[in-house]
C-alpha cells in the first residue's frame, strides 16, 4: 500500500524530529536534544559523499543506541545500500571478540572510539594480518 492510499497524511519537514538523544553536554545536567530530518540527511550525505560510502559496502554498527553515532553508522549503511553488521555487547568490550567480528563479517567501514584502537583494533598491521579483504586506506574517516 503506498503513503498515498494508507489514508495517513505525512506531515514530515526537513525540520521535523526524528530522533530524541539525551546528553549531559558540558554542563553535566541531562537534557534532551531533537535531531531534525535535516540534521540526519546532511550527516548521511556527507558520509556518502567523504567517505565512499557505496552499494555493497559493509559496515560495522559498533555504537550501542544510547550513542548519537549509532544512527549515523546505521543510517550511512542503509542509505547507501550496504549492510550494517551490529556488534553485540561483547564484542564491543572484548578486542578478540571484535576483531574476529572485523574479519568474519569482512567489514569495510567502521566508526571505532579511540578505546577500541588503543588495544589494538585500528592498527594497520594488525588489520592487514587478520583482515586482508580490507581497504585499508579508507579505515578511518577522511
Amino acid at each position: 500500500m503506498s503513503a498515498k492510499n494508507s489514508g495517513v497524511e505525512n506531515v514530515s519537514t526537513p525540520e521535523t524530529g526524528c530522533y530524541l538523544l539525551f546528553t549531559s553536554g558540558t554542563t553535566g545536567t541531562p537534557k534532551g536534544v531533537l535531531m531534525s530530518n535535516r540534521g540526519l540527511a546532511n550527516l548521511v550525505q556527507w558520509d556518502l559523499l567523504f567517505r565512499r560510502c557505496e552499494p555493497g559496502r559493509v559496515h560495522l554498527q559498533f555504537a550501542s543506541f544510547h550513542f548519537d553515532i549509532a544512527f549515523h553508522e546505521l543510517f550511512s549503511a542503509i542509505s547507501s545500500g550496504g549492510t550494517a553488521v551490529l556488534a553485540t555487547q561483547e564484542q564491543r568490550q572484548d578486542a578478540g571478540l571484535l576483531l574476529e567480528l572485523l574479519s568474519s563479517s569482512r567489514i569495510e567501514k567502521s566508526y571505532l572510539p579511540y578505546s577500541a584502537q588503543s588495544v589494538g583494533i585500528g592498527s594497520a598491521c594488525i588489520l592487514r594480518t587478520a583482515l586482508p579483504h580490507r581497504r585499508h586506506h579508507s579505515w578511518r574517516a577522511r
